[in-house]
């Protein structure tokens, strides 16, 4: 018989899942595997050798997944496995309640993912993950607005992130205080109006290479 660590904790919400894919245990998944050529326990503990039971027993039922399912790529193997992980999250734990097997899932499809423009691993944060990419992104840019505060990086990202020129051209707000101590932040101090997401090229170079074309937006700039 199967054990691992936190059994009698898991396996309620384990059995359905076993069931859904038509497996009658954690022996069956195994075999399922290696039917397949998957030598799941010999993969987990070659990377890691200290790996817990549970851990092994969690990627082995999300890779029997990936299997019973057919996937082709990578991206959706890592989705499945993801739910493998979920599955062995103690009823009502934090992992749980942040679907953080899930998000491990999500967040190995994104990074395996050929259409995925987010390479990046934040670590603590698969809760983000498995609300998907939209929300993943959100998190690395704020990310790296507080990490690179006052480093003058700021108005390069936004250009590199915006969709139009639009997402730029806004108005700048700033403090207004008055002798009294009082402040008002809606304070609008300029209004931007860029005429592309794109910088010029300097007009000497242009001058220099009579074969350059100016950038988008900037074709009159000198």
């Amino acid at each position: 018989m199967v054990t691992f660590e936190g059994y009698e904790r898991r396996i309620d919400t384990l059995r359905p899942v076993l069931a859904k894919y038509g497996f009658d245990g954690f022996e069956a998944c195994e075999d399922f595997t290696k039917e397949h050529g998957v030598d799941v326990r010999g993969i987990v503990q070659g990377i890691q050798p200290i790996a817990f039971e549970n851990a092994v027993w969690a990627y082995t039922l999300g890779a029997a997944i990936a299997l019973k399912k057919g996937v082709k790529s990578a991206a959706e193997a890592a989705e499945c496995i993801g739910e493998g992980l979920q599955a062995f999250c103690i009823p009502g734990s934090v992992a749980d309640q942040r679907k953080v097997g899930l998000g491990h899932g999500n967040l190995g499809a994104m990074l395996l993912s050929d259409e995925s423009k987010c390479f990046a691993f934040l670590a603590g944060h698969e809760s983000f993950a498995a609300a998907g990419v939209g929300r993943f992104e959100e998190l690395v840019k704020n990310e790296w607005r507080v990490e690179t505060c006052f480093e003058g990086d700021r108005w390069y990202n936004l250009r590199r992130w915006a969709k139009s020129v639009d997402d730029v051209n806004v108005a700048i707000h700033g403090a207004k205080i008055s002798a009294e101590g009082e402040y008002q932040l809606d304070n609008v101090v300029e209004t931007l109006k860029f005429p592309s997401l794109w910088a010029p090229i300097p007009y000497t170079d242009i001058r220099r290479c009579s074969n350059l074309v100016q950038n988008e937006g900037w074709e009159t700039w000198r």
